[in-house]
């Protein structure tokens, strides 16, 4: 199963590797300034969502034992 990351985190990944290797055609601080605005709303958002819902963006609010709609059911008999 693959970990989900937030939006935000995928953004600095961009970030870093155009930092890193650059833009083959256009302009990279046109991009540069993109991604850093980018970032800098994922990041409000995703702060706003933690604060809503009281956990973190893609933690489980379920009590442990509580089945919730990703744990899988499995029936025997």
């Amino acid at each position: 199963m693959e970990t989900r990351i937030p939006a935000s985190e995928r953004t600095s990944q961009k970030l870093d590797e155009l930092l890193t290797t650059g833009v083959a055609d256009g302009d990279a601080r046109a991009e540069l300034l993109k991604l850093a605005v980018r970032k800098i709303v994922e990041e409000v958002l995703e702060a706003e969502v933690t604060d809503a819902l009281g956990r973190g963006y893609y933690e489980n609010g379920a009590e442990p034992g509580v089945v919730s709609h990703r744990d899988p059911i499995v029936l025997t008999g």
